[in-house]
């Protein structure tokens, strides 16, 4: 415990504990108060040099004392979860997507993911890990560089102007690199994803009776329908009936996307689709009033959001029963009828206003 008495501070001795890898001293200290997500003199916090030095123990210590997982570092925005692909310790990385770390954040200023700086780290187990955990290879970096670039032939992305490929660190990355791309150039061709796609009911009836997963997400490739489901797309796109045969085969509506983590009710009513939101209402499986996470907007506020009258008119005219809320307010800390006022949607705000009189 001397490092306790050289610092003189709870945090400053918890961080000299951490780069010591001392867990005894890092228990007491925690026990005495020390907050594990104060910074010292650096930019970083502890949980982000645990995971840098790889220290598994250490981190997993500091996650149990409330360490945050999502915390950056003030100086160029990279989590603990980069620090980790750094470090190469993937008993780290798989502690802190436990924890819920986010395995595809860019870091603020050059914009690395995770996967980037595994490979920029000459790190194969650490790649193929986060590969099989479903990191995308399609995010580039704020400098325009993939992780293709990375183990390419060009000098300026090359780890110190090398060739990658000459060597059997680059040799393995790229190999598995290109097995994910292969993978997910696979996984695109969904067959079910691609009959709601291109809007043909026969083909999804056809695979619904072949016993196809309804449920399956599409994957993510920076394709812009990353991580959705058939009835999440069938309601965006308001195909109705489609959305009511995948509905009956046992799509499940409660199931968000990837991207906004948006039900299939905010989607319909973002895209201003009347005939799925009448379908879901009348499913009563869904939760009328989910506040997506991006904005606190609910399905109401999306409708408002872009004028959509008729995806608006069907959520306000929703049985007694549904509860449409029109209290709510997004993070913006604006209700349905702040919306309507704002963007100059006057028939909606009269009845937003009628109703509020009714209800008061």
């Amino acid at each position: 415990m001397k490092t306790i008495d050289k610092t003189g501070s709870l945090e400053l001795a918890l961080l000299a504990a951490v780069e010591a890898n001392d867990l005894t001293a890092a228990t007491e200290l925690i026990k005495a108060g020390a907050d594990v997500n104060r910074r010292g003199p650096t930019p970083y916090t502890v949980l982000m040099v645990a995971a840098g030095l790889g220290y598994v123990q250490m981190t997993d210590k500091l996650l149990a004392a409330g360490a945050d997982v999502h915390a950056v570092d003030s100086s160029l925005g990279a989590s603990p979860l980069h620090k980790a692909a750094q470090s190469g310790v993937v008993d780290i990385a798989q502690l802190l997507l436990n924890a819920g770390a986010f395995i595809n954040l860019q870091s603020a200023t050059v914009g690395h993911t995770p996967l980037i700086d595994a490979v920029w780290s000459k790190k194969p187990a650490m790649v193929k890990f986060l590969l099989d955990q479903g990191a995308s290879i399609t995010i580039r970096g704020h400098h325009g560089a993939s992780v293709f670039d990375f183990i390419g032939k060009e000098p300026r992305w090359t780890a110190g102007g090398t060739t990658p490929e000459e060597e059997s660190w680059g040799k393995t990355i790229r190999e598995l690199l290109e097995a994910k791309q292969a993978a997910d150039e696979a996984n695109q061709q969904q067959p079910l994803m691609q009959a709601v796609l291109r809007n043909d009911i026969d083909a999804v009836r056809k695979l619904i009776a072949e016993g196809v997963d309804v449920n399956e997400k599409s994957p993510v490739i920076g394709s812009g329908n990353d991580g959705q489901t058939p009835l999440l797309v069938a309601c965006f796109s308001g195909l109705t009936d489609i959305a009511a045969e995948l509905i009956n085969a046992g799509a499940n509506p409660k199931i968000v996307d990837y991207l906004l983590k948006a039900t299939p009710l905010h989607k319909a009513a973002f895209s201003g689709h009347p005939g799925p939101l009448k379908l879901l209402l009348e499913q009563g499986l869904v939760e009328v009033n989910a506040q997506g996470p991006y904005n606190g907007y609910t399905a109401l506020h999306d409708s408002i959001w872009h004028g959509h009258t008729e995806a608006f008119e069907v959520l306000m005219n929703a049985d007694p029963g549904a509860n449409v809320r029109l209290d709510l307010k997004g993070q913006d800390g604006r209700t349905p009828l702040d919306l309507a006022v704002a963007f100059g949607y006057h028939h909606m705000a009269d009845k937003l206003r009628e109703r509020l009189r009714e209800s008061a």
